[in-house]
């Protein structure tokens, strides 16, 4: 009787995290702000270059690369895009380490602006910046958690 218990109480735990799961994924896809971003992630995350390259607006950011593999992300200072809404940011530079440890935070919505520009945020306060060319969302700037 008491591994018949245990057993539906796993079964039960294991239900449970499938379905959010599935949600997660779900609010990813269905956003092309987030999906675009989940992308990017995972193509760090997968350490391929030419992938994450493919999500990089090429006249903002840059990939330094050892064959397909990342060493690093740069970003240039984004005075070209700035409006009323989006504050100057200082050019900056990641890691592969300090990329590969990025993850959404699906509990936010992302911000989008004129359905050009848009904030995706990152678990720990870091923001993934995109921004509309042609039908696509491209990553113009990934800004680190205020105070560092």
């Amino acid at each position: 009787m008491r591994s018949w218990t245990t057993f539906i109480i796993f079964g039960a735990i294991l239900l449970a995290l499938i379905i959010i799961y599935g949600i997660s994924q779900i609010t990813v896809n269905s956003d092309p702000v987030m999906h675009t971003s989940q992308l990017f992630l995972d193509a760090v995350k997968k350490n391929d270059a030419s992938a994450a390259e493919a999500l990089i607006d090429p006249s903002m950011g840059r990939i330094s690369k050892a064959g397909n593999k990342i060493l690093s992300v740069s970003f240039k200072e984004t005075s070209s895009i700035v409006n009323a809404a989006f504050n100057k940011k200082e050019p900056i530079s990641w890691d592969y380490l300090e990329l590969s440890s990025l993850a959404l935070d699906l509990n936010i919505k992302p911000v989008v602006l004129d359905n050009n520009l848009a904030g995706a945020p990152l678990q720990f306060g870091q923001k993934i910046y995109l921004r509309r060319i042609g039908n696509d969302w491209k990553i113009f700037y990934i800004a680190r958690s205020p105070g560092h």
